[in-house]
């Protein structure tokens, strides 16, 4: 009879358990727990397409263990990852402070994989320490674009040598006066700088002397085998013009200016046909002189100034 009992009442307070929890209501139930505040930041290998595993394992590795080292805090996670290009290695790391949620990314251009493990301590204090990459760069840490060689746009030097005629003073209605002319110049195109001797002297109706030291440029109206061109810069001139009777000489500092056009300029050797002005910055003194033979000496009256602008038109070979 007792035994009867015992098993009754142990049933009862059964069924009595499972009825009660299938009463609980779910809103009242206490909720999981909260994930931990300081939880550890991670680091893994991301996309490292073109890499082999176990290279891109073990540069993974390097920059981790270098962010780990300077103490990162929260709950950030750092992604690796390597790409290729060309010949040139990308060495990137992402920071999410949420999975999917980039809080920063750095990277860095390599010339190989061997470059990761001097390049890892500058991309880890970049990302734990914010500090901007170009600001990790030491004397024994550069790599790959930082040390490449900038490209600058091509260009050439020139020798040139050609005959000018230089014209006399209107009113000495004279001949050209012939002469050489040297440059040297720089050209990149469409620019063209440089510096020149000129020099020219005549004789009979038209007693001209000209030298002319220049530095000046030009700038060509086309980019095609035969282009016009205007140009101008400063010089240095010494003149001498004998006209009405007088000799008019004088030198200093000058202007001048040019128009011409220049052939064959896809070649390495160039024709150029050029008409130029030179413009002094003074004029030419004069004086006639005539010989005394009761005081055995030269005696002169003093004539009008002369500002003469020598027209030239030179024909030269560049080389």
């Amino acid at each position: 009879m007792k035994t009867l009992l015992s098993a009754s009442v142990a049933a009862f307070l059964l069924v009595s358990s499972a009825a009660s929890a299938d009463d609980v209501d779910p809103s009242t139930s206490p909720p999981p727990p909260a994930p931990t505040a300081g939880a550890t930041p991670r680091c893994v290998l991301g996309a490292h397409a073109g890499i082999p595993d176990a290279d891109a394992s073990t540069a993974a590795q390097v920059v981790c263990d270098e962010i780990f080292k300077l103490g990162p805090t929260g709950a950030s996670h750092y992604r690796i990852g390597l790409g290729k290009l060309g010949n040139v290695l990308i060495l990137s790391v992402t920071v999410e402070s949420a999975p999917g949620t980039i809080q920063d990314h750095k990277q860095l251009q390599l010339s190989g994989i061997e470059e990761v493990p001097v390049a890892a301590p500058r991309i880890a204090e970049s990302v734990v320490h914010g500090t901007p990459l170009a600001q990790t760069q030491k004397v024994d840490n550069i790599v790959g674009d930082e040390a490449r060689k900038p490209r600058k746009k091509n260009g050439s030097t020139h020798f040139a040598i050609g005959l000018i005629g230089v014209m006399p003073p209107l009113s000495a209605a004279g001949a050209p006066a012939p002469g050489i002319d040297l440059e040297f110049s720089y050209e990149s195109a469409p620019f063209a700088i440089g510096a020149g001797l000129r020099a020219a002297s005549g004789q009979d109706d038209a007693k001209v002397k000209y030298i002319a030291l220049t530095v000046g440029g030009r700038y060509f109206l086309g980019d095609t085998d035969i282009a016009p061109f205007i140009g101008g810069g400063l010089a240095w001139l010494s003149l001498s013009a004998h006209t009405d009777g007088a000799t008019h000489d004088g030198s200093g500092l000058g202007a001048y200016t040019e128009i011409g056009v220049q052939a064959l300029r896809t070649h390495r050797t160039h024709l150029t046909l050029a008409v130029r002005a030179d413009l002094p910055f003074y004029s030419l003194k004069a004086s006639n002189s005539s010989y005394n033979y009761a005081t055995a000496s030269y005696t002169s009256s003093a004539s009008p100034s002369l500002y003469y602008v020598p027209l030239t038109l030179s024909l030269g070979i560049t080389f």
